[in-house]
């Protein structure tokens, strides 16, 4: 894991760079001078069922700046979240997501209680508080076009000051070039591992990036703020990963444990 002997040196190139991007300031995504990077849970929170609103009001509850969640299409038709295809690690039962009516998905207990929400009640949740909400489109579905037009048409049904505090993302480029089409100014994170995959990213202009915690470095970085107005880092689970990538100037972690990296970051200087 790399240290932070080079944090003045690329705090000093973090602020260098964000002096020249000027009007990108006002993307509620972009971080702020000074501040910390903004944290999102992952699924939520550990400790609760993820991708549940159990586990997004912990996340909230615990200071996060928002939550990153999965979406999928079941046999009705409603877009819901679930982050697996099927049930079997979440509920350990067999039923796959997309053969099951939302009705019979409200019956599967995933645990304290908790069974799986549609979209549009856990961007009410998030949203009614000012939170930002990361959408990612699951790209291993029978219907991508079905799931990326349903994940749209729920958020654009929000005002518009909602919409703006929501990302879409995905692995999938195709799935961001479609939503990108369908409605232009949501804003979007292409997610990315390895080399092989960012070679993948759509190039969509004022779009966001979203790398593996692993394939961040100073040099890394400063391709991807090359092309990309920000840049989200899953999923950084580990104290001195996240003061090492918000010395580097990343725009916000997502993370299994929030509270960790929030306690974490209030110790790192900006």
């Amino acid at each position: 894991m790399t240290g932070t002997g080079t944090g003045t040196r690329s705090r000093s190139r973090s602020r260098q760079t964000r002096k020249l991007r000027g009007t990108r300031q006002t993307n509620p995504f972009v971080r702020a001078l000074g501040a910390r990077p903004f944290v999102y849970g992952h699924r939520g929170m550990r400790g609760a069922p993820e991708n549940t609103v159990l586990a997004f009001e912990r996340a909230l509850q615990a200071g996060a700046d928002g939550f990153e969640l999965d979406v999928r299409v079941c046999k009705s038709g409603e877009v819901v979240v679930m982050h697996d295809a099927d049930l079997k690690r979440m509920a350990g039962r067999e039923g796959e997501i997309a053969a099951l009516d939302y009705a019979e998905l409200c019956e599967v207990d995933l645990g304290d209680g908790q069974h799986v929400p549609l979209l549009r009640d856990a961007l009410q949740l998030g949203l009614s508080r000012n939170a930002r909400v990361n959408v990612e489109i699951k790209s291993d579905v029978p219907n991508l076009d079905q799931l990326v037009r349903g994940s749209v048409a729920e958020i654009l049904a929000l005002p518009t000051p909602q919409q703006e505090l929501v990302v879409v993302s995905s692995f999938d480029a195709s799935a961001l070039q479609q939503v990108r089409a369908l409605a232009p100014t949501l804003a979007l994170g292409f997610l990315y591992a390895n080399e092989q995959q960012e070679a993948t990213q759509p190039g969509l202009p004022g779009s966001g990036e979203h790398p593996r915690f692993s394939y961040v470095s100073e040099e890394s970085l400063q391709r991807f703020r090359a092309r990309a107005s920000f840049i989200n880092v899953w999923t950084v689970n580990d104290p001195e990963e996240a003061r090492r990538l918000c010395a580097l100037g990343v725009d916000g972690l997502i993370s299994d444990v929030p509270d960790t990296i929030l306690a974490a970051l209030r110790s790192t200087p900006v």
